[in-house]
């Protein structure tokens, strides 16, 4: 509309174009008809030619208008004082002011959640310009309306909107929530307490007495560094041997004075291993930790109808380990006051033991000779026998061992430690270092 009527108050008009008509006519009267006639043509021609470009200048205004009233509006450099702009900066003023981390969170997500809300609404607006007014529908698609900024900007998680829905699914379930809560905290009790509860209660068979000495004894032999899972658990072989132990405490064949008085052990070890000055506390845990080794040993591979054959004195009470349990032989230690003996020998072969070489035989650290062969071992050798720098002779062929001996004998040897390593080399077990293969 706003073109047509620019073209129509434009000066030259269809009236003035039948008056050039009427002169071009006297004019033929005098130059004839075929030149009239040219010079009429010529004068149209001009005519059409201005209508043309002022109709143009019109339409290239308009247009001109058009792009400013858009960049008014839809780009960042206009400046119109609506709705939106009057929330921003109130927006901005609130944000100036202190506030608490939660408080900061809540009033993001609520300030997002508006914005989205709103995003795709259409609005009316004013544009600031003589020459045009319309409103959104006119000028841009309801999908176009985004600025160049915001069209080019790449896409983010929205945390704050994460943050609002989950504010809002933990309100709408709190009932729910706090059942489940309620739910996990008593299993958590009940799994504490039934912890509790399975190592508190004392053994039918144990007097008060007894498992107390017992308690005493498990402490000192997990400060040694023995495994504490077998020792917790009350149908356990070591457990087995550990209740033996504190019954023998209360027979007053065993002493565990030191032990239970948890006076500090001490004790100096040379370059070869062997303890040179110690006191009575590491006496007394040693002798302990000596006894529940052999014990052990006996529990893991004899039971039922798998009796050893040759068992002497073995587990009785009221005997030493080292005077008269059969296969056993000790050596003396002596301090700057007192005086030891622990076990230097285990040689036990054609003995029908049965079973697993136990982890535990490890931790007799002045063995210098093991001999469990023609037995019924099974399973793998332990790496931490090679671990005892005493070793001397080691013999263990004609088993039923699987895999192979562990590299720990093998730097034994090359350090000239262990000078003697029997085994099986062939079949489900194999020996890279041995000194004989049968």
């Amino acid at each position: 509309m706003q073109y047509e009527e620019a073209a129509m108050s434009s000066p030259t008009n269809t009236f003035d174009l039948d008056l050039d008509d009427d002169r071009s006519k006297a004019s033929s009267d005098v130059l004839g008809s075929s030149a009239a006639l040219q010079i009429r043509q010529l004068e149209r021609e001009r005519r059409l030619r201005e209508i043309e470009r002022t109709f143009q200048n019109v339409v290239s205004e308009a247009e001109s208008q058009e792009g400013r009233i858009y960049e008014n509006v839809f780009t960042e450099r206009g400046e119109v004082h609506n709705e939106v702009n009057i929330k921003n900066k109130e927006y901005e003023i609130e944000q100036s002011r202190p506030k608490s981390v939660a408080g900061k969170l809540k009033e993001k997500a609520i300030n997002q959640l508006d914005r989205i809300t709103k995003k795709n609404e259409a609005f009316d607006f004013e544009v600031q310009s003589k020459t045009a007014a319309g409103n959104f529908d006119d000028y841009i698609p309801a999908s176009d309306f985004t600025s160049h900024k915001q069209m080019n900007r790449p896409s983010s998680p929205n945390h704050a909107r994460m943050v609002y829905n989950f504010a809002v699914t933990a309100r709408r379930h709190s009932s729910k929530i706090a059942i489940a809560l309620l739910i996990f905290i008593t299993a958590i009790a009940t799994t504490v307490t039934l912890t509790a509860l399975k190592e508190a209660p004392i053994p039918m068979t144990l007097s008060e007495e007894t498992w107390e000495n017992l308690k005493a004894i498990r402490t000192a032999l997990i400060d040694q560094g023995i495994p504490k899972g077998p020792l917790m658990v009350y149908e356990s072989k070591q457990f087995a041997a550990v209740t033996q132990l504190a019954e023998e405490v209360d027979l007053g064949e065993l002493s565990i004075g030191s032990i239970v008085d948890k006076s500090k052990p001490f004790v100096e070890i040379n370059s070869d291993g062997v303890p040179t000055n110690f006191n009575n506390a590491y006496k007394e845990r040693r002798v302990v930790l000596e006894r529940y080794i052999v014990m052990t040993l006996y529990l893991t591979t004899s039971n039922g109808s798998k009796e050893w054959a040759k068992k002497e004195n073995w587990m009785k009470n009221n005997v030493n380990i080292c005077k008269g349990w059969h296969g056993i032989d000790c050596m003396e230690l002596a301090g700057d006051e007192i005086t030891m003996e622990v076990v230097s020998s285990l040689k036990l072969p054609s003995n029908e033991i049965h079973g697993k070489i136990p982890v535990e035989l490890s931790f007799l650290q002045q063995l210098q000779s093991l001999n469990l062969s023609n037995n019924f071992l099974i399973g793998a050798v332990p790496a931490s026998l090679g671990e005892i720098k005493t070793l001397q002779k080691v013999e263990l062929s004609r088993n039923l061992l699987t895999g192979q001996i562990p590299s720990s004998f093998c730097t034994l040897k090359s350090d000239f430690v262990l000078v003697e390593l029997v085994s099986d080399c062939g079949g489900d077990f194999t020996c890279s270092c041995c000194t004989e293969c049968l």
